[in-house]
């Protein structure tokens, strides 16, 4: 979640040489997809399904 939001932060605050203000939206998707990303990993973890290294 961290990562998106970087990526959000600084991808925004570039000035792009694209005409079209769509292109700020591949940064927001990227955001959208870090935070599903992180709540499926949080689910998995609290779920037990993810093993960790001292686990058998």
């Amino acid at each position: 979640m961290f990562v998106g939001s970087v990526i959000m932060g600084i991808g925004s605050s570039v000035t792009i040489p694209v005409e079209s203000a769509a292109v700020t939206n591949i940064f927001e998707l990227i955001l959208l997809a870090s935070l599903v990303w992180t709540k499926i990993h949080l689910e998995k973890k609290s779920n037990g399904t993810e093993r960790g290294p001292d686990d058998e």
